[in-house]
């Protein structure tokens, strides 16, 4: 029998200890991070597939939000000034227009 039960605040931040300590664990296991790193690399695929199945059925009339489209083609203009390479603005913006 329990004589003094946690109260729901409690229970969360000792929750939240628990996930704290186990995260420090694994930044310290170079292997357990990759392989956690490649596990979300892999979750990410898996859900953009699953969400190009969810646009497929809701219509064609779905696109990405202008927000989205904004955020891809300034991460794409970045991209390209760390790489120092000639793009022309033109052909960039027209690769993220079907998006």
């Amino acid at each position: 029998m329990v004589e003094n039960p946690l109260s729901e605040e409690d229970w969360r931040r000792r929750d939240d200890a628990r996930i704290l300590v186990t995260a420090e664990k694994i930044k310290a296991d170079p292997e357990r991070l990759s392989a956690a790193k490649a596990a979300a690399k892999q979750m990410v695929e898996e859900e953009q597939k699953e969400l190009s199945s969810l646009r497929k059925v809701a219509g064609s009339n779905i696109n990405v939000s202008q927000s989205e489209k904004n955020t891809v083609v300034t991460k794409a203009k970045r991209f390209n000034l760390q790489q120092k390479k000639t793009v022309g603005r033109k052909s960039t913006f027209n690769i993220f227009k079907r998006i």
